[in-house]
């Protein structure tokens, strides 16, 4: 069995466990039409289950690359928009950084707010996952803080969730 199947197995059996738990998580007012605080956890885990299925049933690469052999001996030359880009995989390193800055966000979002701590967050992630520039600095300081003060907006004002630390809503 592959590695993406053994993983694959373990999101799926991880999706429906997460799903049949948060079924167990009380509704508060049940009669007055509030969905409840297990909705969320449930479709999560359905969501969970399903990309796990999907990664532990999907084709074997050396299948597809027999497939695409055979198919390229039926095609000439494909048009150039049908072109696959493909991105290098971050670094060790990188990744390392990349988790460790993730434990950061999490430990510092009381202390420093949503807000304050997502624009860190994402600046960080955007640089690991990208090349070392001013300009893309710049970018992804922008970027950022936009997301970080819309997302802020979106869950404390328009949808009334309190969470520490958001400067608009």
């Amino acid at each position: 069995m592959s590695e993406d199947r053994m993983i694959g197995a373990v999101l799926a059996v991880l999706g429906v466990a997460m799903a049949a738990y948060s079924m167990t998580i009380p509704a508060p007012f049940a009669s007055s039409g509030d969905l409840g605080p297990a909705v969320l956890p449930q479709v999560l885990g359905g969501l969970l289950a399903v990309l796990g299925l999907i990664l532990a049933l999907r084709r074997p690469k050396a299948e597809l690359l027999e497939t695409a052999e055979r198919d390229q001996g039926e095609q000439e030359e494909a048009p150039a928009d049908d072109q696959i880009i493909r991105i290098a995989a971050p670094s060790r390193t990188r990744q390392i950084l990349l988790g460790v800055s993730f434990v950061a966000f999490i430990a510092l979002f009381e202390r420093l707010g949503f807000t304050l701590s997502t624009v860190l967050f994402l600046i960080a992630a955007m640089m690991l996952l990208g090349p070392f520039s001013r300009i893309h600095l710049l970018r992804a300081s922008l970027l950022s803080i936009s997301v970080s003060l819309a997302v802020g907006y979106v869950l404390n004002g328009l949808l009334g969730l309190t969470i520490p630390g958001v400067w608009i809503g």
